[in-house]
């Protein structure tokens, strides 16, 4: 989101760093899917993004509310059955089942959807197709092809992080809450994101300490380092080595 190069979930990956900005403190297991919106991207859903920044966008839109992060057991998921899990890679398919959701026709029963993330300026674009589609007489979802392709140059969902919906609690059991902090107040310019730092240096515990990616990036996140990280625009400049050093100094001290 907000013009930063796009993050693609990586099906490989064990454990994934993911964040929500809200305006509160929020675990898993207190999203109400009663209460969530059934107009958003994907319907009903606990919506989470694989960008800190992103996170922290929303949150101070929400009158510098708090950016949440948690840790995604993707293996967990994976292996079990009881989930349905659809990940959409392809721009065009991601439309349709948006259009779909708006048309309120998608009846799939999946647990978690993973795919490109829509924002506000997304938004106005599709009620401007959605007045057309009125005009028209259709649902959105019908729309010719031409059109969609139209959409789709409009919208630029390549240059936008991919986003998570969990769409059930079963699916949100695998999201473990590991920290908060009240969004920045005032704009940061970073090296690198927080959340591709967290997984760099998390690569640098499975190696150093034989730990797996899930226990890596739980120590890690959990730590007042990466407090620091995601407040500080000067630490995220310094290499992931540099930064387990602070880690390991941190640790020591108990």
């Amino acid at each position: 989101m907000f013009g930063r190069l796009k993050k693609r979930l990586d099906k490989k990956q064990s454990a994934v760093p993911i964040f929500h900005g809200t305006d509160r403190e929020l675990k898993p297991e207190e999203f109400d899917f009663s209460r969530a919106r059934n107009d958003s991207d994907l319907g009903k859903a606990a919506y989470f993004g694989l960008s800190y920044d992103s996170a922290d966008d929303w949150a101070r839109a929400r009158d510098n509310g708090t950016v949440n992060w948690y840790v995604f057991d993707a293996e967990g998921a994976r292996n079990d059955d009881s989930l349905t899990i659809r990940h959409i890679e392809d721009p065009m398919e991601m439309l349709d089942v948006v259009l779909l959701f708006i048309d309120g026709e998608y009846g799939k029963p999946e647990d978690i959807i993973i795919g490109d993330t829509l924002d506000a300026t997304t938004g106005i674009i599709i009620r401007r197709y959605q007045k057309e589609a009125r005009r028209m007489g259709i649902p959105m979802s019908q729309f010719s092809t031409e059109v969609k392709e139209t959409m789709l140059s409009e919208l630029k969902l390549e240059v936008y992080d991919q986003q998570i919906a969990f769409k059930t609690e079963q699916g949100l059991k695998h999201v473990k809450f590991i920290g908060s902090k009240r969004a920045n107040e005032m704009e940061i310019v970073r090296d690198l994101d927080p959340a591709e730092i967290a997984a760099k240096v998390a690569g640098l515990l499975m190696r150093r300490d034989g730990m797996t990616q899930n226990e890596a990036l739980t120590a890690f996140m959990k730590s007042d380092t990466f407090r620091a990280l995601v407040s500080d625009a000067e630490l995220s400049s310094l290499s992931p080595e540099k930064i387990l050093e602070i880690y390991d100094r941190e640790v020591d001290r108990g």
